[in-house]
């Protein structure tokens, strides 16, 4: 193969695929060659993060980092997350009226996307998960994306106590730029 007697023949050269000829085989090392590059900005993305048990006791005062900062002149639109809690051997405690989890923007004082009840979730006795979408319009009339910061995660009141059970979130997301930047 890749001697040009085949039309439809490919050939690899230093871990590049090559095409010899055929414009559909061509067209499939174009199209396996573009795979491999990552998702374009725009597209709807996705970060997995484990918050550990140490650092889930201490959310109020130290939110953890879901998406990093996407750069000047652009912005993260959060689309939605998955929270799944691992459950280990001891239900969260100290889970008070209104001690509920945010995805905000920046720091757990920034602008809000999302607000989770840990009622029935952090206190669980076994595993559990929620899906988060989007704050609705009912709770809050729009949100103002913030340019160039990172989605964290962070308690809305105070810190929780005991527990012993990891907190793994996939968040989604859209990285965009800022429009006339």
């Amino acid at each position: 193969m890749g001697d040009g007697a085949n039309p439809n023949a490919f050939t690899t050269v230093d871990g590049k695929i090559t095409a010899d000829g055929s414009p559909n085989v061509k067209k499939m090392v174009e199209e396996l060659q573009e795979s491999a590059v990552p998702k374009l900005r725009g597209a709807e993305q996705f970060v997995d993060v484990t918050v550990t048990t140490a650092e889930l006791l201490a959310l109020f005062a130290t939110p953890k980092e879901l998406v990093a900062a996407p750069g000047a002149g652009r912005f993260l639109l959060f689309t939605g997350a998955f929270l799944f809690l691992d459950f280990n051997a001891a239900a969260y405690a100290g889970i008070a009226a209104g001690e509920d989890l945010q995805i905000s923007y920046t720091n757990g004082a920034g602008q809000l996307v999302a607000q989770i009840e840990t009622t029935g979730f952090l206190d669980a006795v076994a595993d559990d998960h929620r899906w988060v979408p989007i704050i609705s319009a009912a709770v809050l009339n729009d949100i103002t994306p913030v340019a160039n910061a990172a989605l964290v995660l962070s308690l809305l009141v105070a810190e929780i106590i005991t527990g012993d059970s990891p907190l793994l979130v996939r968040t989604f997301f859209r990285d965009m730029a800022v429009p006339g930047s």
